[in-house]
């Protein structure tokens, strides 16, 4: 009697055409699947539960972060520091509460949320120092670092974006900026700055777009979406993209948006995930996004 494969394993989940019309190869045995809820997709096909989860701190937190230093969340209006036994050690209050961003220089991390800002080493809190300006005589006046939303940190310079303004330090100087010059201005406001190889994506309300270059006065500014991306939802973790099976080399930024799971490559191409498989809620100001082995787990919020 010939065996007739039911099913072997899966090309993934797809919700762009109705359940009975999805494709199933009978010689394979190898099928989209209709609903997925807490499955993990291998790179063989292999479909399985995704592991549960248990609680380490009961709370309300935001803005966890890890980029090769010190764990660093928020909770309300206070700034922990997350220990290897996933204790906390409490080393800022009274914030605003709005959530942060970040950046890793060396052994120190930025950090600011529309509000404060600060660096924070040796496990300790400290202002946003300024930075004296060295160098041949100039008339230009330089000021410290703007209090923005959110930072990046890019072939030796400081990007902060504040409302709709995209601020550059001096090279290598990050509390000494040029307010005179030293911007890139946006038609609204900004919700994402993430660095790659050859240049920053970076998403306002609108669009995304690609600043192409290492020198911010010489930057070619070119439009690649029509839609923003998710405030919050890149990871901060690089993906090799070769492995991923696209022809092009190099670590690219993951992030998401109402049209899909994004890839920003080095440079400055967007590649749409899911486009062909998933379709994602309309609607949706922010996300979350992190990078676990291969697989990039990501959300919207409302």
């Amino acid at each position: 009697m010939e065996t007739v494969p039911i099913f072997r394993g899966s090309s993934g989940l797809n919700t762009t055409v109705d359940p009975v019309r999805i494709a199933f190869n009978a010689e394979t045995g190898i099928a989209d699947l209709a609903v997925a809820v807490n499955v993990v997709h291998d790179k063989t096909g292999r479909p399985s539960r995704r592991p549960g989860y248990t609680a380490l701190q009961a709370g309300s937190f935001h803005s966890l972060f890890c980029d090769g230093g010190e764990c660093c969340v928020g909770q309300g209006n206070l700034l922990y520091l997350v220990n290897s036994d996933y204790t906390f050690t409490g080393i800022r209050s009274g914030m605003s509460g709005n959530w942060i961003d970040y950046a890793q220089v060396g052994p120190r991390i930025y950090y600011c949320n529309g509000v404060e800002n600060g660096i924070i080493e040796n496990r300790l809190s400290y202002p946003w120092p300024e930075d004296s300006y060295v160098g041949p005589e100039t008339t230009r006046q330089f000021f410290p670092a703007p209090v923005g939303q959110h930072i990046a940190i890019y072939s030796g310079r400081m990007y902060i974006a504040e409302g709709g303004t995209l601020w550059y330090s001096e090279p290598y100087a990050y509390g000494l900026y040029d307010k005179a010059r030293s911007f890139v201005p946006f038609s609204s406001r900004i919700i994402m700055v993430e660095p790659v190889e050859n240049g920053l994506f970076v998403s306002d309300k609108k669009a995304i777009w690609f600043l192409e270059g290492k020198n911010p006065k010489e930057f070619t500014i070119s439009q690649k979406t029509t839609f923003p991306a998710l405030e919050w939802s890149a990871a901060i973790e690089r993906i090799e993209i070769a492995k991923m099976g696209f022809e092009v080399s190099g670590l690219g930024v993951l992030f998401g948006s109402t049209k899909g799971a994004l890839l920003g490559t080095p440079g400055g191409q967007i590649i749409n995930l899911t486009e062909n498989k998933a379709i994602y809620p309309p609607i949706g100001s922010r996300g979350a996004g992190l990078l676990k082995g291969d697989n990039f787990i990501h959300s919207l919020f409302y």
